[in-house]
């Protein structure tokens, strides 16, 4: 099961959280576009304003085409402007907390993202010999059985590798907001020495620095989170590619299929590898 039906199943559980079917999901979406127009119409004081950048009018959200989306039969349009929407909808009604809204938004997003990443298609190969004693038939369904597990074997390799790369993200941003921890402590017992003698410009500047250190933490701890909801959602089609290409090598015709060769591990992105020295100085001293 890929992306698609892994988004599919997102929006179902959100719509049965909220206890909301395809007809009561459209007729929000009709209210919020009425609302959306009207607040366009008059504006804040009164007068028309600029149409918002994504208008809900222009979104897909008709019972057929949210009974196909639950099918996984088709996609949102436009596809992150209509998710955020449906999810401002399902979630007052499921009576989630913000906090659990975000989280849910960074998951569509993530399902989103994999959805539309480019599928390389896997090297052709040349089919095998057709033999005399095989039927047409049966030799059709060798090549097609050939042909899906290769596909299913190279999205498993892709979303492999995917998940590869996040870790490596995912452990450059531990190591940032571990460093940024050290300095922000070390300003803190350097700001104390100074108001201690007296030093108050000194001091001002450290507690200056402090603050831009906990902004950066800030950050960096966001982009951790949205890289720990992609890594989970990349670990659950990892998981569902795995287990279909198990069950497609298992198959009677598959026994004259040559496996995969064992490629050795492609090199990590520079772009990933860790800058952050561990010694903690001052954001502005060079390091000892």
């Amino acid at each position: 099961m890929g992306a698609r039906q892994a988004y599919a199943e997102f929006l179902q559980k959100q719509a049965t959280e909220a206890g909301m079917n395809p007809r009561k999901i459209e007729d929000a979406f009709k209210e919020a576009q009425r609302r959306q127009d009207e607040l366009t119409a008059q504006g804040a004081t009164g007068k028309p304003t600029e149409p918002p950048m994504h208008p809900i009018s222009a979104m897909s959200y008709s019972k057929s085409h949210i009974e196909r989306l639950f099918k996984a039969q088709t996609d949102p349009v436009p596809p992150w402007p209509f998710t955020l929407q449906f999810l401002k909808i399902t979630s007052p009604a499921a009576g989630i907390t913000h906090d659990e809204h975000k989280r849910r938004c960074d998951h569509a997003r993530a399902l989103l993202q994999a959805m539309t990443e480019p599928t390389v298609p896997p090297p052709a190969q040349l089919p095998a010999p057709r033999t005399a004693t095989m039927d047409q038939p049966e030799t059709f369904a060798v090549l097609r059985l050939e042909v899906e597990l290769e596909r299913a074997r190279h999205t498993e390799t892709r979303l492999r590798y995917a998940l590869r790369d996040h870790d490596v993200l995912q452990s450059t941003l531990l190591q940032i907001i571990s460093t940024l921890r050290e300095i922000i402590a070390g300003n803190d017992a350097r700001e104390a020495h100074a108001l201690a003698d007296a030093r108050h410009d000194e001091a001002a500047h450290l507690r200056d620095e402090t603050h831009r250190a906990l902004q950066h933490k800030a950050t960096a701890q966001q982009e951790a989170d949205r890289t720990a909801t992609r890594m989970r959602v990349l670990e659950d089609l990892w998981t569902r590619a795995r287990a279909e290409a198990q069950r497609l090598a298992l198959q009677p015709g598959a026994v004259n299929i040559a496996p995969p060769i064992p490629s050795q591990a492609r090199p990590l992105n520079r772009y990933w590898e860790p800058t952050c020295s561990r010694t903690p100085y001052s954001m502005t001293s060079p390091p000892p």
